[in-house]
């Protein structure tokens, strides 16, 4: 990353950190049970594939 690339994150972080400290922000909603298991579903799927996909 060069200086230039640095600064502007810099600056996009302060912009994002001064938004969630107003006020008005609104978070999002937490991660229910449910979620947790889709994702959990999502990765065993995932990882399946990857090992079916050494045998081919």
């Amino acid at each position: 990353m060069t200086e230039k690339d640095i600064i502007e994150l810099d600056k996009e972080t302060e912009r994002r950190i001064s938004e969630m400290e107003s006020g008005g922000y609104e978070f999002p909603e937490r991660f229910l049970k449910r979620d947790y298991i889709i994702a959990a579903c999502a990765g065993i799927i995932c990882l399946a594939l990857v090992i079916a996909g050494a045998f081919l």
